[in-house]
């Protein structure tokens, strides 16, 4: 049942439901980022059915009361605003909590009042204090903008001084650069092309007395020398010249395109778990071994058919060989389980905390919470090698 004070401009909102075969309670899935130490769910919970936390216990409120403390697995539930609180170690992680809400009263800025400097006579609602607050704030920032704008002016002239001189020096520099650049050219660039010769060991006796600039190709090699005034120089391979090697950048033997293509292709691997029949919650019977050396690089989950009331929680294992045969404990990929949400079929993000991968090493999926609706789930692993 909700209530709505509508003929005001603030009207206070009163969600309430009384349990009963009419007004049922909605179930409710909610994902909260910890944040001092509390989460605020949307709405009042059930104190009967209780709010459920994956791999979290709920202590019961004398408990709570008496020691004030909680231990890193545990939560407590006050029932009368809907606030979870977490232990200190839980900071910043994501919790994802399920509960039936009873519902909630949302109050209006402008009826909830304050007195200001401990005036009784001197009275402001949030909203007006909120507005106030906001107007400073853009007049802060308009001041800062005006001071750094002036700075910038400051600078640019500093700049623009300094680049008069260097462009001065510059132009000097730049002009004896050039007459000695121009005297090089010629003797460094020029060449005169000779007719080849069999081998390197036929350059001397072919031309005795070269002259700056002659070139000769080899033809047993395809290499190319220019005298220097001095020696015979290398300087280019006409078979590599004329048909050089690709790269991701640069067409040669093949397209840039095709050598992209390729190299990525070969760099990515990827390992496919597909539950056709509905699973079991737990490890599952099925592994897969994994040849090569690599990183896992993202993890991918879906289903044909989606879950409607619980979420699917995915683990993602892994073992090496040894720890196999030893039947040693598996490794857990990801910091967080995968959840597929109700009526979803794409699964979360989760951060990947193990994510070296050595030759030989198995992979198996372990289900720590499934929807009975669900069906036809697919896990994916990306490797690159």
């Amino acid at each position: 049942m909700t209530i709505s004070y509508l003929p005001y401009n603030d009207p206070l909102l009163i969600t309430f439901r009384a349990g009963t075969a009419h007004d049922p309670y909605v179930e409710r899935t909610e994902s909260w980022t910890v944040a001092n130490t509390v989460i605020p769910l949307h709405e009042i919970p059930s104190e009967t059915h209780k709010v459920k936390i994956s791999g979290y216990t709920e202590i019961r409120k004398e408990i709570f009361d008496r020691t004030r403390q909680l231990n890193e697995q545990e939560f407590y539930v006050n029932y009368q605003n809907g606030v979870v609180h977490f232990h200190s170690s839980r900071e910043g992680e994501t919790i994802v909590a399920q509960y039936k809400g009873r519902g909630v009263i949302q109050y209006p800025a402008e009826r909830i009042y304050a007195h200001i400097g401990g005036n009784p006579d001197v009275v402001k609602n949030l909203q007006q204090i909120i507005e106030e607050a906001l107007h400073k704030v853009t007049e802060a920032h308009m001041a800062i903008g005006l001071v750094n704008e002036a700075i910038m002016r400051c600078n640019a002239a500093s700049d623009d001084a300094h680049h008069a001189a260097d462009q001065a020096n510059l132009a000097r520099d730049d002009a004896e650069q050039a007459a000695r650049e121009a005297r090089d050219a010629a003797s460094l660039t020029k060449k005169i092309y000779k007719a080849p010769v069999r081998t390197k060991q036929q350059l001397t006796t072919a031309y005795p007395k070269p002259e700056t600039g002659w070139t000769v190709m080899v033809q047993n090699t395809g290499d190319i020398y220019r005298y220097d005034g001095a020696n015979w120089i290398f300087i280019e391979n006409w078979v590599s010249s004329a048909l050089p090697h690709a790269s991701d950048t640069v067409d040669g033997l093949m397209s840039k395109e095709d050598f992209t293509k390729f190299h990525n292709e070969q760099e990515l691997r990827v390992i496919t778990f597909l539950f056709n029949k509905p699973p079991q919650s737990g490890p599952q019977n099925q592994i897969i071994r994994f040849p090569l050396q690599g990183t896992i690089i993202k993890v991918h989950s879906y289903c044909s058919r989606t879950g409607l009331t619980l979420p699917t929680e995915i683990m993602i294992e892994k073992i090496d060989q040894s720890d196999l045969l030893n039947a040693n404990t598996w490794t857990e990929v990801t910091s967080f389980p995968i959840l597929i949400p109700p009526n979803q079929q794409l699964g979360s993000a989760a951060a990947i905390i193990s994510p070296d991968v050595k030759a030989e090493d198995f992979f198996r999926i372990n289900f720590i919470q499934l929807d009975p609706d669900i069906r036809g789930i697919t896990v994916q692993i990306e490797i690159r090698i």
